[in-house]
Parts: C-alpha cells; sequence; structure tokens
C-alpha cells in the first residue's frame, strides 16, 4: 500500500518531462473495480489489459531479478518496464495472474504474510468498512491511542448514507466528518504495533456494528493461492514484511523480525528462495538505513521502495524506485508512460 499516489504522479510526470529514463519499476496493487477506493489501490482488468498491450507493444518488460542483474553489470537497458505488485490480494490470481499469461509479461508480487493465516484481512480495508460503507453509526467514537483518549464528533454525518462518496481520495479535502475520522485513523493506525492496531480496530468495529465477515472483493491470498500465483514461474513472489507496518516506526530488532519471519513465512510456503523485498508503504520515512540493513541481514538481495523519483547514477539494490499506476485506460498510460521512459 502507499499514500497520495495520484498526486506524486502529476509532480512526477510534471518533473521528468525531457529527462526519460532507461527502465522504470511500476507498482500496483490491486486488478479490480473498486468503489470506494480512497486510496487508489485499484486498476480495473480492462484498463490492466490495455498496460500489458502498451508495454507489449512499446517496451521491453522483464524480471526484477534480471533489471537488477543488468543493472549491477553497469549494462543500459533502454525501455525496460518491471510489473510489481504490493500488499497480496486475491485478486492478483483471479484477475492479474491470467492477464499477465496472456501477454506473457512476468512480475513480482510482494505478500505480506501475516493475512496468508489469519483471515481478518487487511488493517486498512477493515477500516474503511468500518466507517466508509454507508451505514448509520453512532454520533460519537472515543479510543484511547498511546495512552491518550481522543473523541471524534460524526455530527451531521451519522446517517447510512453519509459514506457514500465512492470517487473520493484520501489526499483530498475530507468531505464529512465521517470521511475526516477516517483518515485520521488510517494515519494513526499504520505506524501503531500490530497488537493494539487490532486492539483499537476492535473497538471500531464494534461502535460501527460492522458485519464480521468481509466481502469476498477484501479477500487476500492464502498459503494454497500463494502457492497458485507463483506456479510455472511467471510471477516472482517477494516478501512485503509481516504486519504491513510502517518498518521504520519499530525498533532494530522488530525490523529485523518483519523481514527474516517474511522470508521464511514465504519461503516455507513456496520450498524456494525468496530474494526481494519490498517496504510496507515505501515512502522516504518509512524506512531508514537501519531498516535496509536488516532486510539485508535478513538475506534479500533487493528490496524496491515507491519513492517514485528518478533512478540514481549509483544505484542502491536495497532501494529500487516504484512508481504507483492509476486507474489509467490505455491511451493515458501510454502519454504517461512516454514521460518517463523512451518508449
Amino acid at each position: 500500500m502507499s499514500l497520495q499516489w495520484p498526486r506524486r504522479l502529476r509532480r512526477l510526470g510534471r518533473a521528468v518531462r525531457g529527462e526519460r529514463r532507461d527502465w522504470v519499476i511500476l507498482l500496483y496493487h490491486r486488478i479490480a473495480a473498486l468503489e470506494p477506493d480512497p486510496w487508489a489501490l485499484a486498476v480495473t482488468p480492462r484498463h490492466f489489459r490495455e498496460h500489458l498491450e502498451v508495454l507489449r507493444r512499446r517496451a521491453r518488460p522483464a524480471r526484477l531479478a534480471d533489471l537488477h542483474s543488468s543493472l549491477k553489470q553497469g549494462v543500459r537497458v533502454p525501455r525496460t518496464v518491471v510489473v510489481t505488485f504490493d500488499d497480496g490480494y486475491t485478486d492478483n490470481l483471479t484477475a492479474a495472474r491470467p492477464i499477465l499469461a496472456s501477454y506473457a509479461i512476468p512480475a513480482t508480487a510482494f505478500v505480506t504474510t501475516g493475512p496468508l493465516r489469519d483471515r481478518r484481512g487487511f488493517w486498512w480495508d477493515v477500516l474503511e468498512r468500518a466507517i466508509l460503507t454507508p451505514r448509520r453509526v453512532p454520533r460519537m467514537l472515543s479510543l484511547t491511542v498511546g495512552g491518550q483518549r481522543r473523541t471524534w464528533d460524526l455530527d451531521g454525518a451519522t446517517d447510512i448514507g453519509d459514506a457514500r462518496t465512492p470517487r473520493w481520495r484520501a489526499w483530498l479535502k475530507p468531505p464529512t466528518p465521517r470521511h475526516a475520522c477516517y483518515l485520521e485513523l488510517w494515519q494513526l493506525l499504520r505506524r501503531l504495533p500490530e497488537a493494539e492496531r487490532w486492539s483499537l480496530l476492535g473497538e471500531v468495529i464494534d461502535w460501527s456494528g460492522l458485519e464480521a465477515a468481509a466481502p469476498s472483493v477484501y479477500q487476500t491470498l492464502d498459503t494454497e493461492g500463494l502457492t497458485a500465483l507463483a506456479r510455472e514461474g511467471l510471477i516472482e513472489i517477494g516478501a512485503h514484511a509481516v504486519t504491513h507496518t510502517a518498518l521504520s516506526s519499530l525498533s532494530p530488532a522488530e525490523q529485523q523480525d518483519e523481514a527474516a519471519r517474511s522470508k521464511a513465512d514465504l519461503e516455507a510456503a513456496l520450498g524456494r528462495p525468496v530474494t526481494s523485498f519490498a517496504y510496507p508503504f515505501g515512502q522516504a520515512g518509512d524506512f531508514t538505513t537501519t531498516t535496509k540493513q536488516a532486510v539485508a541481514a535478513a538475506g534479500f538481495v533487493r528490496a524496491c521502495s515507491a519513492t517514485g523519483g528518478r533512478p540514481a547514477t549509483v544505484i542502491d539494490p536495497y532501494e529500487l524506485p516504484r512508481i504507483h499506476v492509476d486507474d489509467l485506460p490505455g491511451p493515458a498510460f501510454e502519454a504517461w508512460l512516454e514521460e518517463l521512459i523512451d518508449v
């Protein structure tokens, strides 16, 4: 999961005109039609197919490991594009993989391993369902966060229809107190330890009257789905930590544990080495030098950020930049790609 991507994309597009790069790593999350989608994580299957058509026609799709190998050797890799996914939703298997296979385009899927066993799903989806799903909710929500009592007054935004703003994005001004509450809680929860995060979410669920079972659109991969995704080798599996916490908020020992356990989880499920990692959220403040050292010590040979910037002259294999892809139709995606690389 990443933060404020379409706004970052617009800034990036302006910054890179006239100074295109040789290669780019694209970051997707979900291949699905989603509303609401406050963080713009989803690209529809139709648009994803159009993206791959553009890549097959205008670029050189490559595996992440092959790009890394070329960079280590100092070999120029013009028009190279790598496709990656973060988090580990079931639609990576059911929607993305068949489309990738039809174009013979490889990809890397970075999977958060906690949900392989814990079927509650991702915490941000639970928060979204509790607060932004149209239903009547109580006016006042009070939680103790970090030892301090916090209260949100949803006056004027408690009725069943008050969450019906499907095109709202979380980098825009919240249209109601309900949306403001969601955004503030998201920012608080993303940096909390896993146990405290889910304890608070339990209180939010009780407050909202949310149904326990998540709709299928929120489903994450289980171990069986993970092995199916990796079958035949088209999609490399990489690690995306265990709990999807901003690793920089954890102690060095906890960061080491997140990296090492995620690697062990995936290798136990797949029976093969896992050598690629992606930092949860992936912005500059979400990982540090200590984080990169923990990832390297765990045995990963490369790691991806989500910083989106132009690759430096000297490539750090533990900070390979990626650029998030918005839900663009094919022609718009092609024009956007032309701003990034010489296609």
